[in-house]
């Protein structure tokens, strides 16, 4: 999952006649991983690893059995995602 965020670039960017504008907002991609186990028996370490290496900044880690429908680890995950 990738969120994206829109801040203000410090710098001031120039117009074609030499003067300064106004900031312009950029885009800023955050990786967010989201790791899920069926039992405490398993270990979501493996997971985390290669979400860790394909960027993630943030890693929420779940143990949850598919035949739960209650997930609170990914409603927290797409909370963050709407901020």
């Amino acid at each position: 999952m990738i969120q994206e965020q829109l801040v203000a670039d410090d710098s001031p960017a120039e117009t074609s006649n030499g003067h300064a504008s106004t900031a312009v907002p950029k885009k800023v991609r955050t990786l967010v991983g989201y790791a899920r186990v069926s039992t405490a028996d398993q270990s979501a370490e493996l997971q985390v690893d290669a979400l860790t290496a394909a960027g993630a900044q943030r890693v929420f880690i779940e143990t949850a059995s598919g035949a739960t429908a209650t997930r609170p680890e990914l409603t927290k995950v797409l909370d963050y995602l709407r901020e």
